[in-house]
Order: structure tokens, then sequence, then C-alpha cells
């Protein structure tokens, strides 16, 4: 019986101490939920009947994080609505509502504004009347938006119906372009998404030799994240029409892709304008296919595949020049790794997919590459590459091919790091075997290959008690750090000649190897402040770092050893921020001359001027300077040059002026460029400042020299 007393005891004490938590609790929740609006101005009424006040005179309203200002307030205590009228301000999280007459409930944060101003960074608004439906939704009835912010906009949209939610997007619908007065393009739907400063309408007109005039667009389209793209409708006089499709996906849990397709039916006219063609016109078909996909499957593993279909091998470099310039073959490959603590699996197919191409082609590749770890409690590691290919070697133009062989790998390697005094020393051995199903005798062969090899360094420091200032630069101590480095590789001689393989890529080529690279690393660091949170910290900056190398091949076949001809030497210099100086240099020592350098100086004074020089050498064959500087005239005014000239012959190759003017919301820019391959070209372009992309561009090139010749 005692022992069912205390257990109902503990259930009442239970019941009990709940209770009272509920009730101890329940004044906070009340308090929250009967949060009063606070009322100021010159003249207040409280009706306590009807449970609503009156103000009149600057009169301010406070509640949670909305203020509301006016002249007039009637506020309804009970339900929280407010009727406001004459010089309304309203300021909420998400932007500020000015109005004649605002009628607002502060619980749900809606209401409704007669001649309504509106800011939404980092737009602008005007609607005679407009809706907040909630605090994440406004709607504008026949007004504009604009991300200028004087009364008069010097551009705006102008919408039958504006939904604007903060932070995420805009949708106007019947809207019509203005730059002032002016109409410039009607759209039945507009969006604008504020997280991405993209334009969604592109205009390009111009006139270019070969194209003759001609009118770029494109027009962006958003369904939402996982779908979006823009269409492409071009038109070129002397090409005619062109269009293609760009569409961004990211299906949900598959990762994200890009496809990208553009086609036309080139005709190609001889004469100077399509009116005046009274010859036979080249047509043919033009097209491009580009398709991209990543997808993280899982922490471990990862799809990635490119697909590239080009008609012609000409066709990137006529109409997508940029891209020509970053890959002019772009291959087609489909690639799945899985990332593992002790090894990596990667398993690829490459296919030649454009018969213009040279490729070698892997169907498929598989490699298994372990990590470089420790052998059980020993103080060896190990490390090993393994290769399984099915290779091919397609090239250009041709359809049938005999260089084809299954190939397989393995390269493994010991590693026994350890410290002898003051020199960290890291000697290796390793073995290649390789098997190849065909040779170019025909037959299968083996391949075996010895490596071995070490790694040594050691540092050295002093530190000078040096504090100042020493042209400019803020100095707080001064260290001087020398790293010399001794990497020495043997590669016995191969079983079997590189001569007598397919040659693929560098696993077939490699040859008998004995050599030393040797290099002097010297650096001079200080300390410097450094503002961060508001609070001064020290930090080492590298003020010069100077790195020497070269190779000395070791005695081999009986003959003496020989250091390589190329000496190479890497200077950088960063004594203060913004100002920078890069020198690489191939010096040959037995030619006694500098065969490659490359030297760059930049200077930056935080967007007031600024300052690059930059000059490429490569002995008989190039020596070209480049020099670029950026000065702001003032506030409204900036100016930038930039100039390439070749010593070697032909003088002045390229020259760019370019001149930008503020206009407020907008930035007008005026390019002239001359560029001796290509003719002089002019461009004016005007930019929102609040959307960098979203831009009007007028471009003119004439006085284009035909192909080869080498006068204006």
């Amino acid at each position: 019986m005692k022992k069912i007393k205390t257990k109902k005891n503990f259930f009442i004490f239970f019941w009990l101490f709940n209770f009272l938590s509920i009730f101890l609790l329940l004044p906070a929740f009340a308090q929250e939920e009967k949060m009063p609006i606070v009322v100021n101005g010159d003249k207040v009424e409280f009706m306590n009947e009807e449970k609503k006040i009156i103000a009149s005179g600057h009169v301010v309203i406070e509640y949670k994080d909305t203020k509301l200002v006016a002249d007039k307030v009637v506020v309804y205590s009970q339900t929280k609505d407010i009727i406001a009228e004459g010089n309304v301000r309203l300021d909420y999280e998400k932007g500020t509502l000015k109005g004649e007459r605002v009628v607002y409930n502060f619980q749900d944060k809606t209401g409704s504004i007669i001649g309504a101003n509106i800011k939404a960074e980092p737009f602008f608004g005007k609607s005679p009347i407009s809706k907040k439906i909630s605090e994440r939704e406004l709607i504008m009835r026949r007004g504009y938006i604009t991300t200028c912010d004087l009364p008069k906009p010097h551009w705006r949209i102008a919408a039958k119906q504006t939904q604007i939610f903060p932070e995420d997007r805009i949708v106007a619908k019947d809207a019509s372009f203005f730059i002032g007065n002016w109409p410039i393009l009607t759209l039945p739907q507009f969006v604008q998404v504020l997280n991405d400063r993209r334009p969604r309408v592109t205009v390009v007109p111009g006139k270019d030799k070969d194209w003759g005039y001609y009118l770029l667009t494109a027009w962006r389209y958003y369904f939402n994240e996982g779908a979006k793209g823009r269409l492409h409708l071009d038109y070129r006089e002397k090409k005619d029409f062109a269009h293609g499709i760009d569409l961004s996906y990211k299906p949900k849990d598959m990762g994200e892709g890009l496809l990208r397709t553009y086609y036309m039916h080139e005709r190609a006219i001889q004469s100077k304008n399509i009116w005046a063609e009274d010859r036979n016109t080249l047509e043919r078909e033009r097209f491009r296919i580009q398709w991209k996909h990543k997808w993280q499957i899982n922490d471990k593993t990862g799809l990635l595949w490119q697909y590239n279909k080009v008609k012609d091998s000409e066709f990137l470099k006529d109409y997508f020049f940029r891209e020509h310039e970053i890959d002019k073959t772009p291959n087609t490959y489909a690639q799945l790794t899985q990332a593992h603590d002790l090894f990596s699996l990667n398993m690829l197919l490459e296919k030649r997919v454009n018969r213009f191409m040279s490729t070698v082609e892997k169907l498929p590749q598989a490699k298994l590459e372990t990590t470089n770890f420790r052998i059980g409690s020993s103080k060896f590691y190990f490390k090993s590459d393994n290769d399984l290919s099915n290779l091919i070697n397609q090239t250009a133009g041709q359809t049938t091919y005999d260089d084809i062989t299954n190939r397989f790998d393995t390269f493994n390697k010991i590693t026994y790091p350890t410290k002898v005094a003051f020199v960290y020393v890291s000697p290796y051995v390793g073995m290649r075997n390789t098997y190849y199903s065909k040779s170019q005798n025909e037959n299968s062969i083996w391949r075996e290959a010895f490596y071995s090899g070490a790694d040594l360094s050691t540092r050295f420091f002093r530190v000078f008690d040096v504090k100042g200032k020493f042209l400019g630069i803020d100095i707080n101590r001064l260290r001087h750090v020398i790293n010399p480095t001794i990497t020495y590789a043997y590669i016995h001689k191969p079983s079997v000649s590189s001569s007598d393989l397919f040659n693929f890529d560098k696993i077939d080529s490699i040859s008998k190897e004995n050599s030393l690279n040797l290099a002097l690393e010297n650096k001079f660091q200080t300390k410097q402040k450094l503002e961060a949170s508001g609070k001064a910290s020290q930090e080492n900056v590298d003020l010069i770092t100077h790195i020497l190398s070269t190779d000395y091949y070791l005695r081999d076949s009986g003959t003496g050893g020989h250091f390589a001809d190329i000496l190479n030497s890497v200077l950088e210099l960063r004594p203060k921020k913004g100002f920078r100086i890069d020198i690489d240099t191939d010096y040959n020592r037995r030619r006694d001359a500098v065969i490659t350098n490359n030297t760059d100086f930049y200077f930056d004074r935080e967007d007031k001027f600024s300052l690059g020089v930059g000059h490429r050498y490569q002995k008989d064959q190039n020596n070209q300077f480049n020099f670029d500087v950026f000065y702001r005239i003032n506030p409204k005014w900036k100016a930038r040059v930039y100039e390439r000239f070749d010593f070697t012959g032909g003088g002045l190759k390229e020259q760019q002026y370019i001149l930008t003017r503020d206009l407020h919301c907008w930035l007008m820019e005026f390019t002239y460029r001359v560029d001796r391959d290509r003719g002089e070209s002019v461009w004016l372009k005007f930019t929102i400042k609040a959307f960098p992309e979203v831009g009007f561009e007028f471009n003119n090139s004439y006085h284009e020299p035909k192909a080869g010749s080498q006068s204006y």
C-alpha cells in the first residue's frame, strides 16, 4: 500500500507541475498576441467603446518591425486595422510604401495603398492603387517599376499588373519597356529574378563586314529554379535567320545540367547587300548541340557528362568566338567517379562525334588509384595507380583506323619519408608494368620500367629586427627564408621502346631518365596589420619571392653529366596591397640568351586609378607589349585605354579606348577599337547599374581587312 501511495503522489505532483508551468507561460504568449500598437501624434483621441484611436498631426505608429508615419490615422485596436491619410509612409522589413491613403492590418501585414510609391531593392515603383496580399507579395495595378529613384525615371517597365515578391522575383503582365517617354519593347509577361542580375531580354543591333547588318536577340524564360533558359532569334543580313534554345535544368535529386542548341540554314551572299545579289548564293546547314550534366549522386559518387556536336570546324569560330578561344575542339565524354578514404575509382567513356576532330577514344577507360597510405605501423607509404583502357586513335577526317589497342597499366610506388639531421628526405622506388593487346608490329606486348628517386628539402631562416617604413611599405620585422630542394628521378630503360608502341598519351612515351631538378627559393616576409571585424591583427605577408630552378642530367652511357640548357627564374613582388610585379624568365645557357620572358606590373588605387603593363617575349617568335590604364576623371566620368604593340614587326596590333558616363541609373559606355587583323569597331552600350548584364548595345565594324591583309 505504501508503494501505491508513493506512486499516486508522484503522478499528482507531475500533473500539478505541468499545470503550473502552462499557467506561468500563458501570460507570455498572451503578451505576444496582445502586443499593443504604440500611437504617437500631435493629437491622440481614445474611444474605448468603439475600441479605436484617432490621431492627427505628425502621427507615428510602431508595431513589431513595422513603422507607419502619416498626417491622420484611425486605429482599430482590437483588429489592428488602420486607415492612414496624408503623406503616408509605411516601413517594413522588405521595403517601403508611400501613398496618400493606406488601409493596412498590422497583424497579417496586408492592405491597400492609393497613389502608391514603392521601394523594394533594387526596384522602385509607382501605381494608382496597390495591394499588399501578404508579407511576401505585393500587387501593383496600372503602374511601373524601375531601378531609377528619380521622380521622372530614365527608364521604366509599365504593366497592367505587377507582382512583387521581395528578395525573390518580379512578374509584370502586359509589360512595356520605356526609355524616357519612348516605348521600345512590349512583352505579354516579364519576369525578373531578384537574386539573378542577368537580363530578361537582350537586343544587340550592329553591322559587320561578314554579317552585314544584324540583330541578335535573347529572350530569357523562367518557369522555376529547376527550368529556365534563353530563346535566341537572330538575323544577319548576309547569313539569314538563326535560332536556338538554352535550357538550364535542375531535376530533383539528380544534379543539374545545361542544354544549348543553335541552328541556321546559312545563305552566304557574295555581294555587298542582299538586294544586290546577282550570283549563286552558297547555302548549307550549320548548327551546334551542347549538353552538359553534373550529378553528385552521394557524398562519394559523382557523374559528369558532356556532349558537343558541331556541324563543321569553323562554326564556333564564326558564331561563338569567345567559346572558340577557350576550347577550339570540345570533346564528348561521360565520367563516373567514386572517392573513398583509401582509393578512388574513375570510369570514363570518350567518343568522337565530330569527324573534323582528332581524338583518342576511350571505350571505356577504368582507373583505380589509391591514396598514399601507410603500410601498417611502419614508416613506409604505398601508392598504386591502375589504368585499364580500350584506346582508339581517331585522325581528323578519317573513318577507318589502325591505332587501336587494349591497354592495362599499373604503377606501384613505395615511399619512405624521413628526416636526416636538418634535411627532409623522401626516397621512393616504383615499378610500371604495361600490357598492350596490339603494338606497331600487330602483336601483343608487355613493357616493364623501373622507377626510383628521392625528394630532398630543408629550410633556413633569419629574422631581422627592422621596423618602420621603406618606400611606403610597412615593415614590422623582416624574415628571410631560404628553401633549397632537390628532386632526383630515375627511370630504367623500358623493356620496349616507345617507337614500337602506338602513342596515345604520356604513358606510351616514357623513356630512360636520370636527372636532378634543383630549385632554390628565397622569400622575404614581414608582418602587417589586418583590419577584420573592427579588430586589428598581425599577419605574415610575402614581400618578395624568388625561385630559381634547372635540371641536371646525370652520367649516361659513359658520357659526363651536364646541366639542362634552360634555367628558369620566377620573381614575385607584393610590397603592398594593390601593387604587384611578376616576372617569369627562361634563360638558355648554351645560346647565352633569354628564350622566354613574361613580365606583369599592376597598380591599383581602389577604383580611382589602375595601371597594368605586360610584356610577352619569345625569342625569334613573339615580342609584344601590353598597356592598360584606367582613370576616374570625376564621379560621373571614367576612361580606360588599352594598347598592344608588337616589336617584331607590324607595330601597333590593337588599340582600345573606352569612355564611361554615369547616367544616374544607367552607365553609357563608348568604345573605339582598332585591331590590325580585324579592322576598326565602334560600340555604344547602355547598361542598367542595378543589373549590370541588362543593356542595349550598338556596334559598327568597318574598314575590316581581307584575310591575310596586314594593313588597315
